[in-house]
């Protein structure tokens, strides 16, 4: 990112919480090895990074969320992931306020996902939206994740003691095109709000496979779709 800060080639040591820069810093991190390989309250999450930022060619091994999808016109591409039992792979919002959008994320090995107990964060995809942001224009292709999986998507609005804001924003226009899960996917997936406001809308699964097979409705996937927060969820080959 012509004339920004780049992180190449940097091994992460395990007991580091977290490997974050200024939200308004635009960065160029490849090469990266960031190994979490412990659980508890001082977990490793994964990397925070902010608008116009690309993260690129690197491996993840981390208990709290990979990637904080939280500024725009990010850039995630050429990664592999083991996800440990905390966190999402891919996080949009944890009580975001900021306005977001044109976020691209691309060609990523989810090797391991060990989810195995139900909490709010646990899936590959989701948000836990308790802020007032509006978040759109997210698109997610050819990705691939190895199973068994707890869940693969869980997209909610909810107020928790951190969310700075009595209403939840929207999400739309979300794009997940030839996602490929090996299977099985062990819990529902969800679209809902869990609160009285907040709204997603215009969310396209193009090409989704759990277990070699075509899901062209939400009920092959266990979709939990709630219809008075939610509008026009498709599902196509």
């Amino acid at each position: 990112v012509g004339g920004e800060p780049v992180m190449r080639r940097l091994l992460c040591p395990p007991r580091l919480a977290a490997l974050l820069l200024a939200p308004a810093l635009t960065a160029c991190a490849d090469d990266i090895l960031l190994v979490g390989a412990f659980d508890g309250p001082d977990a490793t999450a994964g990397l925070g990074v902010g608008a116009d930022s690309i993260v690129e060619d690197s491996f993840f091994k981390v208990s709290d969320d990979t990637f904080k999808l939280y500024y725009d016109n990010m850039i995630v591409r050429r990664n592999v992931v083991w996800q440990m039992d905390n966190g999402m792979v891919f996080q949009l919002s944890w009580n975001l306020n900021n306005d977001a959008s044109g976020i691209r994320v691309s060609d990523i090995d989810v090797i391991r996902v060990e989810h195995y107990r139900e909490a709010n964060n646990r899936a590959v995809f989701g948000s836990i939206h308790g802020g007032s942001a509006d978040l759109s224009d997210y698109v997610f292709e050819d990705i691939r994740i190895e199973g068994p999986i707890w869940r693969l998507v869980k997209l909610t609005a909810l107020q928790t003691p951190w969310s700075r804001s009595p209403t939840s924003g929207t999400i739309s226009d979300l794009l997940f095109r030839d996602i490929s899960v090996e299977g099985p996917v062990l819990q529902a997936n969800e679209i809902k709000t869990l609160e009285d406001t907040g709204r997603f809308e215009d969310i396209t699964f193009e090409n989704l496979t759990i277990g070699g097979t075509l899901i062209t409705s939400p009920a092959e996937a266990n979709f939990d779709i709630d219809p008075n927060s939610t509008s026009n969820i498709r599902f196509i080959p």
